[in-house]
């Protein structure tokens, strides 16, 4: 028994620093766009045209396109910073309108991140990761994922692509990228409160990421609202002056802290019977020492706990034994060299 809670311990100790260890280190920063907000030490415009097609309202960043006209290239809200190593970027959406195109790829929200991939020539793009909600012209709405990288030809290719249809009712929703190590996840919810569905996972290296932005994609119209822009990780780049909340607090890691306490309370409990075994164990193996009447050579001492006055057998002399009146171990004296019993 005493060896199966060693190795409970030991187990139960080695999962909760794997799991305190993950998220170790972490920091938050949380932009809520409702009531008009719009910090632009945060965040920024990304494209020439942006800021005309996006207006803070009450209930969030309002991104209209196709009403008339659309951005001369991609147009989005993107945080000032470069990521190092492992992050988790998500936004929180409500679509009013998304029309489905008759031709193209398509028009939807897009969550997009920028990997500091090399170049090998002028004006080459760098490696890019879209994760979409996106009305496509023969699929309908879908959920889609691909990485944007270049063949051995230089010619802009989509790679790890990864597509599932999207529930048309569900109006509001989130999108999430996230990386640990050389892997991106993509990822989504429908609904505010939804749970995360994996869409795809691909090794992508362990670039910085240059920018996260996220963006009305397409030439057919599009109204919807961003509600909430997230950004964790261990090394965010923000801008001097920022202050960012201790992480982890996404569901996933709220999820973990709350393993970690319960893991916590069970190695406490565990230890607990531990001593409290080991300690009977050492009791029951103790003799006890018999009542002062004798029977047999026998050497006498007092209890130091109680003071009672014992006997033990030559046998036992030297040994901690039971004391009969107090139930304390004691220590009975020795005998000296060629010395008889009491």
């Amino acid at each position: 028994m005493r060896g199966q809670l060693v190795r409970i311990l030991r187990g139960v100790t080695a999962t909760l620093g794997l799991l305190g260890g993950a998220s170790a280190g972490a920091e938050e920063v949380v932009h809520d766009f409702r009531g008009a907000r719009f910090d632009r030490q945060l965040l920024r415009f990304d494209g020439p045209d942006a800021p005309e097609f996006y207006t803070p309202e009450a209930e969030g960043l309002r991104v209209r396109i196709g009403y008339g006209r659309v951005p001369t290239k991609t147009a989005g809200v993107a945080w000032n910073c470069t990521i190092r190593g492992d992050f988790t970027a998500t936004v929180h959406y409500e679509v009013l309108e998304n029309e489905r195109p008759k031709s193209g790829y398509g028009t939807g929200l897009e969550l997009y991140a920028y990997l500091d991939s090399p170049v090998k020539k002028p004006g080459q793009s760098r490696d890019g990761l879209p994760l979409v909600r996106l009305a496509r012209p023969a699929e309908g709405l879908v959920f889609r994922f691909s990485h944007m990288t270049y063949d051995d030809n230089d010619q802009r290719v989509a790679t790890a692509v990864a597509e599932v249809p999207a529930d048309p009712e569900k109006k509001r929703g989130r999108l999430r990228l996230s990386r640990q190590g050389a892997t991106v996840i993509a990822s989504f919810a429908e609904g505010d409160d939804g749970a995360f569905q994996e869409l795809q996972r691909t090794d992508v290296g362990e670039f910085n990421i240059r920018m996260v932005r996220v963006a009305g994609a397409g030439r057919a119209r599009l109204d919807a609202r961003i509600l909430e822009m997230r950004l964790e990780g261990p090394d965010l780049g923000l801008p001097a002056g920022i202050q960012a909340t201790a992480g982890p607090t996404a569901p996933g890691q709220r999820m973990l802290w709350l393993l970690w306490g319960i893991g916590g309370a069970v190695v406490i409990f565990l230890a607990a019977i531990a001593v409290a075994w080991r300690k009977r164990s050492r009791t029951a193996a103790a003799p006890s020492a018999p009542e002062a009447h004798g029977n047999g050579p026998m050497v006498g001492f007092a209890c130091s706990a109680c003071g009672k006055n014992l006997k033990v057998k030559e046998d036992v002399a030297g040994k901690r034994v039971k004391c009969p009146g107090c139930g304390q171990l004691v220590q009975a004296p020795a005998l000296e060299l060629g010395e008889p019993g009491a």
